[in-house]
């Protein structure tokens, strides 16, 4: 599978923002997010110096996907805090936080 329409989807939407807005209910299934992108999150994360109980601030969370990584790694005392331009990214990563519960 190719990367392209994933690649066309991310510059579009950095040239407008706004479709950021009306992309982000299908964001995840749009973007391509395929297990290979799961296993280098997890390799990325895995290389930070997080701790059981730290508190992560995550820029640009869009709609959460890095959230299960993250508290992998540092629940159950810790907490991912999210932020993102797009309050319908951050609709979105806050049902999949409480989907986790």
């Amino acid at each position: 599978m190719s990367v392209l329409p994933f690649l066309g989807l991310r510059l579009l939407c950095m040239r407008r923002p706004e479709r950021y807005t009306a992309f982000a209910p299908c964001y995840d299934v749009l973007s391509g997010e395929r297990p290979v992108y799961g296993a280098g999150r997890r390799r990325i994360i895995a290389d930070l110096s997080l701790r059981r109980g730290d508190i992560v601030l995550n820029l640009g969370c869009g709609t959460g996907l890095n959230f299960s990584h993250l508290l992998a790694r540092i629940d159950p005392e810790g907490h991912v805090v999210g932020l993102d331009t797009r309050t319908a990214m951050l609709n979105q990563a806050q049902l999949r936080a409480s989907r986790r519960g």
